[in-house]
């Protein structure tokens, strides 16, 4: 195979991989009938697919960090099998086990998979667009351009997440609930530093008239 074409092979492949985790983020949010569902187990299978996409992620940057010089298929379609095991298991939680509890597994998935489509398209010129980004795509509060070892190191901090999920609808309310807390904490610390400033701000214009009236007297 020529370097031309190896590259093309690799961009296919590439391209491929990114367009499958598309579908499965997009197709995430729509639960599936489950007969008999285990909150304690659902947890634990996604802390254990945590360490496992870690590792995936790992072995998929190691496989296309240029130069590429060999067959990187089995990279992909290991990597794709545990981000489908993942939207299984998140597809799978019923909604009647409370809507905090659904919500915030669901959305820890998310950052793995949207984190998994950057790192595929650090690696390609043409990035695929997805959400309505495009060029560089939001993952938490970052912003991804083309850097592989920054993309791995997210989606690697998006894994350690799947350990640290709630393990009722009960401790995903009193998690949201202190979340609110920490964001009106936050609001009124914001506003009372722009009170203060404003304060101050006017005791030095009223000082500075003083000072202009005792000159012109």
């Amino acid at each position: 195979m020529t370097k031309k074409e190896n590259n093309s092979s690799t961009t296919n492949t590439l391209s491929d991989f990114v367009n499958s985790v598309i579908n499965l983020l997009h197709d995430i949010g729509s639960p599936v009938d489950t007969i008999k569902f285990d909150p304690s187990k659902t947890i634990a299978d996604l802390s254990g697919l945590g360490i496992c996409l870690n590792s995936e992620a790992s072995k998929f940057a190691l496989a296309f960090k240029p130069p590429v010089v060999a067959e990187n298929s089995s990279a992909c379609e290991s990597f794709l099998n545990r981000l489908t095991q993942l939207t299984l298991i998140c597809k799978g939680i019923p909604l009647n086990q409370g809507k905090c509890f659904r919500q915030e597994i669901l959305e820890a998935c998310k950052k793995v998979l949207r984190a998994s489509i950057c790192l595929g398209n650090s690696f390609l010129d043409k990035p695929i667009s997805f959400e309505g980004e495009n060029q560089k795509f939001i993952v938490g509060s970052l912003a991804l351009d083309k850097e592989f070892l920054a993309s791995t190191g997210i989606l690697w901090n998006e894994c350690e997440g799947l350990k640290n999920l709630p393990k009722s609808n009960k401790e995903a309310a009193y998690k949201r609930f202190l979340d609110v807390i920490s964001l009106v904490d936050d609001a009124i610390y914001e506003i009372q530093e722009l009170l203060d400033e404003t304060q101050n701000r006017q005791e030095i214009d009223t000082t500075a008239s003083a000072q202009d009236l005792r000159g012109a007297l």
